[in-house]
């Protein structure tokens, strides 16, 4: 058999592939290609969507979860290879399992629907998985919202985490008043320094987060991805970090209104491409006429720009970004919009054209184009049914 250098191997394989039969096949054709498919292979674990409540189905998933185990057992050379690991209907018995072993290499740590009615059943293992030594990215989506457990919890985050995400986190009954924190293992010395925050629907959890005495640091947050979860701290917390430079919302998220938007330290904006971004009654249009705003970041699809349907629509609402970056206008300081497009190969979308897509925004945006503030990236995407299960998911272990 004829070999590649390692470099373009591993360039196939690891950049190139993205087809889960194909990256099987090469795990199973030699040796040095079997270490770049197990190492996209195994990047990303997940468990099943379970429901905890129905004891039937909680089998199932712990079995699967055990035999998970058992391979990285006797195959110890995978463990590296794993990155993510993403936990769907968090149940106790699920979390410790998960959690009596090390994930020395793991940098995602995904734990969706949180359902604790008494959460010193969970705590343990919870803190043994967000104190791996080399985690990057938190992400919390709780259905029971409980201000204790998260506090405890975070006690112990490895200090190498710098971006926090917490959706669903709000009280829909009694609030659970927040007791001095009762720690089972011996909290980290060195505070995790957040530099990214997410807050969806999470509200409640700003009271916690915006603590003085909070476990972990927040004085180095430089953005903030927001929906949803207003707060009578936030604000104050927003006026008080001068690192805070980067703010992402939805324009339609009528509680954006209630942020102040006009910070000095507030330089960067991020939001999706809509009709009425940039019309009078949008939240963007209450800045003073003398902001600190220098960069929008804007993210559309393909298809908007290529497809008649969309294409006169998405022209009206560019040529009306393009004139508030005039002289005088509310965005004249605006130093660069960087336009993310979303490239999707779903079927009924048109054939997507690079360079119709970046003459019909130029064509729409002269002032931008011209002056050279305007930045066109392309991201590829991959559409997935919302019955359907995600990449996540299709690469996940099953032994059933």
């Amino acid at each position: 058999m004829v070999s590649l250098p390692s470099e373009l191997e591993r360039a196939i394989v690891v950049d190139y592939l993205d087809d889960f039969p194909a990256l099987q096949a090469c795990a199973l054709t030699c040796g040095r290609l079997c270490y770049w498919a197990q190492s996209r292979l195994f990047r990303k674990v997940g468990t099943s969507y379970e429901e905890p409540t129905r004891p039937s189905l909680t089998g199932p998933c712990m079995r699967r979860a055990n035999r998970l185990l058992a391979t990285l057992e006797s195959s110890p050379h995978i463990v590296p290879h794993i990155h993510t690991l993403r936990i769907h209907q968090s149940f106790p018995a699920l979390i410790d399992l998960l959690a009596s072993r090390e994930w020395p290499t793991l940098r995602t740590l995904h734990i969706y629907r949180l359902r604790l009615d008494d959460y010193e059943s969970a705590l343990g293992g919870l803190q043994r998985l967000v104190s791996s030594p080399r985690l990057n990215i938190l992400e919390f989506e709780c259905f029971q919202w409980n201000p204790e457990l998260f506090w405890n919890v975070m006690a112990h985050c490895s200090a190498s985490v710098s971006q926090l995400i917490l959706s669903n986190c709000c009280t829909d009954g009694p609030r659970i008043p927040l007791q001095y924190p009762r720690l089972l293992l011996k909290a980290v010395n060195t505070p995790a320094r957040i530099t990214t925050l997410s807050i969806r629907g999470a509200g409640d959890a700003c009271t916690v987060l915006f603590d003085p005495l909070f476990p972990l640091d927040l004085t180095h947050v430089s953005a903030i991805n927001y929906y949803n979860s207003l707060n009578k701290l936030l604000e104050p917390f927003l006026a008080r970090h001068r690192s805070l430079h980067s703010l992402r919302f939805d324009v339609r998220d009528e509680s954006v209104a209630e942020l102040p938007l006009d910070l000095p330290s507030l330089t960067h904006f991020e939001f999706k491409f809509p009709q009425r971004a940039f019309f009078q009654d949008s939240v963007l249009m209450r800045l003073p006429l003398h902001n600190s705003v220098e960069k929008l970041t804007l993210t559309t699809f393909h298809n908007h720009w290529q497809d008649n349907h969309w294409l006169q629509t998405q022209d009206r609402i560019a040529r009306r970004l393009d004139a508030l970056v005039a002289p005088g206008q509310k965005l004249a300081g605006i130093r660069m919009v960087v336009v993310v497009v979303e490239v999707s190969r779903q079927p009924r979308t048109v054939d997507f054209s690079r360079a119709a897509v970046v003459k019909a925004m130029e064509s729409a945006m002269p002032i931008l184009a011209r002056s050279g503030r305007l930045s066109v990236v392309f991201e590829d995407v991959v559409y997935v049914h919302p019955w359907k299960q995600d990449d996540i998911d299709r690469r996940q272990l099953r032994y059933d």
